[in-house]
């Protein structure tokens, strides 16, 4: 009995330590897409929707609830954005 304890118990802080990277993740997911929607407005590229705000828990939110390969898609289509169909304001 003590052993399905011991393994219970080790199943509970894995899945904390899971949820705790989840989070960190998703929060430096929300920090850098706040930061390429800064980039957005002070470029003056005008992309609009909800990829280009600068809601941080909305963001840190959704992220939470997709799979991390979405995340990482959204912040490489942000950054392909910003690349290539918006030029810097002189």
């Amino acid at each position: 009995m003590e052993h399905v304890t011991e393994w219970r118990r080790g199943i509970g802080h894995r899945g904390e330590q899971l949820e705790d990277t989840k989070q960190e993740q998703c929060r430096g997911y929300a920090r850098t897409a706040i930061r390429q929607n800064q980039e957005n407005l002070k470029r003056g590229c005008g992309f609009t929707g909800p990829r280009w705000t600068s809601d941080f828990t909305g963001h840190y939110q959704w992220c939470l609830k997709v799979p991390e390969e979405f995340a990482e898609s959204e912040t490489r289509a942000r950054k392909e954005a910003l690349n290539t169909k918006c030029h810097v304001v002189q």
